[in-house]
């Protein structure tokens, strides 16, 4: 079992405190290394600064390689092309209004070339 820790931007803390998001959508590492389930998945806000705060610490239950294609505005986690209904659902799970919202903050975030990572996903009442 391995940890890993998620740094979250403060508009993000709220949702990952509460429960309500229960995913984060990361770049691929460096050095390659993914969760796995029953790992532990230590979320903050403010880490490496003087207003570190632990959110929550949850067992990891699953992690799908995730890719943005920013101009299609589509994307696709593990084999699936999400289709409408359910990209809209994944961006409110990973904290966003809608899936135009998430899609435009990624390409600003790590554009301009299309996003490339894994989603992770944990469970909130097992630590």
């Amino acid at each position: 079992m391995s940890i890993f820790l998620f740094n979250f931007k403060q508009r993000f803390a709220p949702k990952v405190e509460s429960g309500e998001k229960r995913q984060t959508i990361r770049a691929t590492r460096a050095d390659g290394r993914v969760p796995r389930k029953g790992d532990i998945a230590k979320l903050y806000t403010g880490l490496r600064t003087r207003n570190t705060r632990l959110l929550m610490a949850a067992q990891v239950i699953g992690c799908d390689p995730v890719y943005i294609d920013f101009s299609e505005r589509s994307v696709v986690l593990g084999e699936n092309h999400l289709r409408l209904g359910t990209l809209e659902q994944f961006a409110k799970e990973d904290g966003f209004a809608d899936a135009s919202e998430m899609i435009d903050w990624f390409k600003e975030t790590h554009g301009p070339d299309d996003f490339e990572g894994f989603c992770v996903r944990w469970d909130p009442g097992v630590r």
